[in-house]
């Protein structure tokens, strides 16, 4: 899906599905933020959702990805070769996000308050800035005056950008979204990744957009 084509169609913008500054003007004005605010949001989702086209988390990890990437997978090889993909067989992505994003597969400080079955899978990341666990889900419910219960496809499909803000708004706060040089780039994305990943990415992307604004 192209989000930015859905954001002029109900904005009555040209839907060209291109980002161009009237498209971002018209965000930063529905959204009441700031240039720098609004920069911040656009290029962090466009890594994190490639360029406004995927609002559901990929977790199509190979078995090398999932031992590089997830802590629970390095030290448990043998499941990592079980649910990654490889030459013969795809990966199993129900099991993977039922098994990393488990709460009780993770650290006191990063449980997502996944502790029902299936929790993993239907909680996986979604929306603009890809909102992970079902903590944090139905914290966008409530903030959105949406049922607990809400299908959580219909934030990938209808809620795209409202995660997006929801997340900048009660997640990050703000926090050091009044400037885009390269230190408030690497905290914002701190804040997101709790790390750097793709920082590069993020700082290019976030300036690009704030050249769009100024």
């Amino acid at each position: 899906m192209n989000y930015v084509k859905q954001f002029q169609e109900q904005y009555y913008l040209q839907p060209d599905g291109i980002l161009g500054p009237k498209t971002a003007a018209k965000m930063q004005c529905v959204w009441g933020r700031s240039a720098e605010e609004t920069a911040h949001m656009l290029g962090q989702c466009y890594v994190e959702s490639k360029a406004f086209t995927q609002g559901r988390e990929s977790l199509n990890y190979s078995v090398q990805g999932l031992i590089e990437t997830f802590n629970f997978y390095k030290n448990n090889p043998d499941l990592a070769i079980k649910h990654g993909r490889n030459a013969s067989k795809p990966a199993d992505q129900i099991a993977i996000a039922n098994t990393v994003y488990d709460d009780a597969n993770r650290s006191e400080n990063y449980k997502l308050g996944n502790t029902r079955k299936g929790d993993g899978w239907n909680n996986r990341g979604v929306g603009g800035i890809q909102l992970t666990g079902r903590s944090n889900v139905e914290r966008f419910l409530k903030w959105k005056g949406l049922p607990l219960d809400t299908n959580r496809d219909l934030i990938e499909t209808k809620y795209f950008w409202d995660a997006l803000l929801f997340y900048f708004d009660q997640i990050v706060r703000w926090r050091y979204c009044d400037s885009v040089d390269a230190y408030a780039c690497a905290k914002v994305t701190e804040i997101i990744q709790g790390g750097n990943r793709h920082l590069a990415e993020r700082t290019a992307a976030t300036r690009k957009y704030y050249a769009l604004l100024k």
